[in-house]
């Protein structure tokens, strides 16, 4: 027995006076057509009883054709005065399995009480199931050992309250008291450590702070870099000589040029000779805070001899007198901008360079800020970008082996 498939049932169409059912059909398919609609085979329409409205047969249609896209593209849409309405249409069986639920039982089935979808016994059985869950809920609550959220809420805050276990040797900057330290620091110092802090100027950033009723309204100067503040560090919108620190991979190729002009005047620096990260963390980036912290770790920013932060510094000193140079022989600035790159490689560029370079730009950073001497005479701005950070590992390992070959 071969089954029909499902037909568009359309609703909401009206048969115009002495329209007949074959009229509407040719209707209704000129209407599929320039929705670009194929039907497969005869359109039905049948009138519903009981349904004239102001002199026009109310009347449904089944449609033979693609149910999905017919429901997409003219369901909710006016046709003849109405909006029509598209469905699926109901199969046979479940026709006669709604007719079975709703009609059967008399008095005491139906939608009067039997045990149809309506009825009184579902009802009760749904009643039944909901107390059930409940009880089985609060058993499940009673029996369940207390959370930790809710034991350390329960207990007192108070010097009497156990101390905390002491932080490990290697987690110093993730222990209590070294978050609370941080709790006083100023916002710049924080958002330091993620290279992504420029201030403006404090004259500017001053200016507004406090208008009063009978204030001068007048603007404030201009800003020029013999404002009250030494530092030379202003937004990339807002300073004309923009150096960016960029990591790369020697696996793909070395993007530093061979001859040294004021936008590239430093040779590509080499971090192959710092250690690897370990596998447990390979498939992270050295954007991630983990990578970041295992390269770095290994002593202070400030004060450290090791050869990762010899060589951040060194990368800050040779960018910052490159600009200077640049300020003072080739008068780089408002009448010159000047956008500078320095580079550096590891092997994939995607571990050690790129938290190098993230270093290198904050210590960039820090002293564009301090300005010790007044070295910088025109603003700068820095930023940090990555070639190869999102290159895949099968890209590195296919550039290896052909290299190998």
């Amino acid at each position: 027995m071969t089954t029909r498939p499902i037909r568009a049932f359309i609703t909401n169409i009206y048969l115009q006076n002495g329209e007949k059912e074959s009229e509407m059909s040719h209707r209704l398919q000129s209407h599929l057509a320039l929705s670009s609609i194929s039907v497969t085979s005869d359109i039905v329409v049948r009138k519903i009883p009981n349904g004239s409205s102001a002199g026009r047969q109310a009347c449904f249609a089944l449609v033979p054709c693609n149910v999905n896209m017919a429901i997409k593209c003219l369901n909710n849409t006016q046709y003849d005065g109405h909006i029509l309405k598209v469905t699926k249409e109901v199969p046979k069986e479940k026709r006669e399995q709604q007719k079975e639920w709703n009609g059967s039982a008399g008095f005491g089935g139906g939608w009067q009480g039997g045990d149809g979808p309506g009825g009184s016994g579902s009802k009760k059985r749904r009643s039944k199931k909901k107390k059930s869950k409940k009880v089985d809920e609060a058993s499940d609550k009673s029996n369940a050992p207390p959370s930790s959220l809710s034991t350390a809420a329960s207990v007192p805050l108070t010097a009497s309250a156990a101390p905390l276990p002491p932080a490990a040797p290697n987690s110093s900057a993730d222990s209590v008291d070294a978050f609370n330290s941080r709790l006083n620091q100023p916002l710049s110092a924080l958002m330091a450590d993620y290279g992504d802090y420029e201030p403006l100027d404090e004259s500017s950033t001053n200016a507004h702070s406090e208008i009063n009723a009978d204030a001068d309204l007048t603007p404030p100067p201009p800003l020029t870099s013999t404002s009250a503040t030494k530092s030379m560090l202003m937004p990339r919108s807002s300073a004309p000589i923009h150096i960016t620190i960029s990591s790369f991979g020697f696996l793909f190729g070395c993007p530093s040029s061979k001859s040294v002009t004021p936008s590239d005047p430093l040779p590509a620096f080499d971090c192959r000779q710092i250690q690897e990260v370990s596998k447990g963390v390979e498939r992270l980036s050295g954007l991630s805070a983990v990578v970041r912290r295992e390269i770095l770790r290994n002593a202070d920013a400030a004060n450290s001899q090791t050869p990762t932060w010899e060589l951040i510094h060194k990368i800050a000193k040779d960018a910052t007198d490159s600009v200077v140079a640049s300020i003072n022989e080739d008068g780089a600035g408002w009448a010159s901008p000047l956008s500078m790159k320095v580079f550096i490689g590891s092997h994939n560029g995607r571990h050690r360079s790129v938290a190098i370079a993230e270093a290198s730009a904050i210590a960039v950073r820090n002293l564009l800020r301090k300005n010790e001497g007044n070295r910088f005479t025109v603003v700068c701005s820095v930023s940090a970008e990555h070639r190869d950070v999102d290159r895949r590992r099968d890209q590195s390992r296919k550039m290896r082996d052909d290299n190998d070959d």
